[in-house]
């Protein structure tokens, strides 16, 4: 991936998203990865026209 590119920005907010689970609500590694995947196809079914 190309520095500042939307797909390097995606995979950021991923990292992001999942040391809120991690650190700040304390969940284990497991279950924050997890949380993290649901979040991110949850996201990708809003947005996807596969879906819709």
């Amino acid at each position: 991936m190309r520095e500042g590119s939307v797909s390097r920005k995606k995979t950021n907010i991923m990292k992001d998203q999942n040391l809120v689970y991690k650190e700040h609500m304390n969940f284990s590694t497991l279950k924050s990865l997890y949380y993290t995947a649901n979040w991110a196809f949850n996201g990708f079914k809003k947005y996807s026209k596969i879906f819709n």
